[in-house]
């Protein structure tokens, strides 16, 4: 499956997080349509969701990891 890109992978990037925690958030569209928390880089296929004790508060950030060469 191709991944959905919904954002210019540049230095003006926006990212989701969870506004509660501050964990980096995600679809996972093989666990369904709900925002998981996650940990790793989805661009270098490292991202794993876990869980929380709470449900992920969605807003958005600059990108932490800067541009893509």
């Amino acid at each position: 499956m191709t991944p959905m890109i919904l954002l210019p992978a540049d230095e003006d990037a926006l990212e989701p997080y969870c506004t509660q925690c501050g964990a980096k958030a995600g679809v996972f569209l093989a666990r369904g349509g709900d925002w998981r928390h996650y940990a790793g880089d989805p661009e270098r296929r490292t991202a794993k969701p876990f869980d929380a004790d709470h449900a992920p508060v969605i807003g958005w950030r600059l990108a932490t990891d800067g541009p893509r060469s």
